[in-house]
């Protein structure tokens, strides 16, 4: 039976997070269920959209951990995705926010629907896009800067997945964390590897790998031991 992300990640906990240079992770893939993403797709144009929410949670739950090489996205440079050139404009604006394209993309959001987003985060006025500028935003960027990455209550939320030749490739969660830490130029950050490209898998671990076998492999590619 295929190794299940899910199950993976279940009995791995932190033994599935590495930790690299962030400055060395120039690519990125996208999401971190990229086959479940491919069959979601694929349904939407069949099924009601209801209907296709129903079904979300149980596809991402059969999401491989060994992605076939027809499901890999092909990587983009980091520097060119939207919440790296984001994240590098506030950092580049952190003494007047209001000059950032975040804050003004908020701003024009709120004009036009009455309400800004950020994840959970509802803005329904210019007060609050500030103080989510102020209260969450500037203080990440400050703590990291100051302390380096600090485990908290999301533990190590940001996501990868090792491509054809074994490289570290940015995938899923934790994307603006990881961002600020490559713009503020880190020499530590940590990544918990989610999936790995179907070549690097059959060359390192052979077909249908156990756990305990992925793991041992995932240790071999962080750059320094896990951080205490």
């Amino acid at each position: 039976m295929p190794l299940m992300q899910r199950y993976f990640l279940h009995g791995s906990g932190d033994r599935a997070v590495i930790w690299v240079d962030p400055r060395t992770v120039d690519l990125a893939v996208g999401s971190k269920w990229p086959v479940g993403k491919r069959k979601l797709r694929h349904l939407s144009r069949r099924l009601p959209a209801p209907v296709v929410a129903m079904l979300r949670p149980f596809i991402k739950h059969r999401e491989p951990f060994v992605i076939p090489r027809a499901d890999f996205a092909t990587p983009r440079p980091v520097a060119e995705t939207p919440r790296y050139i984001r994240v590098a404009d506030v950092v580049r604006h952190r003494g007047d926010v209001g000059q950032s394209a975040w804050y003004r993309d908020l701003l024009a959001e709120l004009e036009q629907t009455g309400c800004a987003r950020h994840k959970t985060i509802e803005m329904r006025s210019e007060p609050e896009i500030r103080a989510f500028f102020a209260s969450y935003v500037l203080p990440l960027i400050e703590s990291l800067e100051r302390e380096g990455y600090r485990c908290d209550d999301e533990g190590y939320a940001s996501t990868a997945v090792i491509g054809p030749q074994g490289d570290i490739l940015k995938a899923g969660s934790g994307n603006h964390r990881f961002c600020v830490a490559k713009v503020l130029g880190l020499d530590l950050f940590p990544l918990r590897i989610v999936g790995a490209h179907q070549d690097w898998a059959e060359r390192t671990l052979g077909k249908d790998p156990e756990p305990e076998q992925a793991l041992a492999a995932i240790a071999a590619l962080s750059l320094k031991p896990r951080a205490s």
